[in-house]
């Protein structure tokens, strides 16, 4: 399985289909997917958390990577909602912790780094300020996997794949 993913994957980055975080780069719009390319972050306009849903044709699972926003991490914004991706500011940043998506406010709550792993050609979501990862539910009581935060490992759940177009 993980071959034919490593292949699919491949094949996305000679088609030109698979985004490259870089520093100080220009915003770019992209897909953020499982390691499996199954299910995409998405913003929901009646709850503020983001969940992993199949694909949709919808902005809402369309997030403009803003790298010039901060010197020190990136603003990762919902192109359907125009909410940052980021976490709760009213409670301690723990283990568990849901990432959500709300009106962006140039709070460091809303920057996360996207840390290379160049063997499987997938991005781990760091959020700056806690320097946890984001995280896709092994299990969730949701409909949907949420994304939450936990320490960062080497994990297939805590990997995920930049797409474009």
């Amino acid at each position: 399985m993980r071959t034919a993913r490593l292949a699919f994957v491949a094949a996305m980055v000679l088609a030109g289909t698979l985004a490259t975080p870089m520093a100080n780069a220009a915003p770019e719009v992209v897909r953020i997917a499982d390691v499996d390319v199954r299910s995409f972050a998405t913003a929901t306009l009646d709850t503020r958390v983001v969940t992993m849903r199949p694909r949709l044709d919808s902005d809402l699972q369309k997030w403009t990577v803003d790298r010039d926003s901060s010197t020190v991490g990136t603003r990762v914004i919902n192109n359907g909602t125009r909410g940052c991706m980021t976490v709760p500011t009213t409670t301690p940043i723990i283990e568990g912790t849901l990432v959500i998506q709300v009106d962006c406010v140039g709070h460091t709550h809303e920057l996360w780094r996207f840390r290379p792993d160049t063997t499987t050609r997938t991005v781990h979501i760091v959020h700056v300020r806690s320097q946890l990862c984001a995280t896709i539910e092994a299990a969730s009581p949701a409909l949907y996997p949420r994304l939450r935060l936990y320490q960062c490992a080497d994990t297939a759940r805590q990997q995920f794949v930049l797409l474009t177009g």
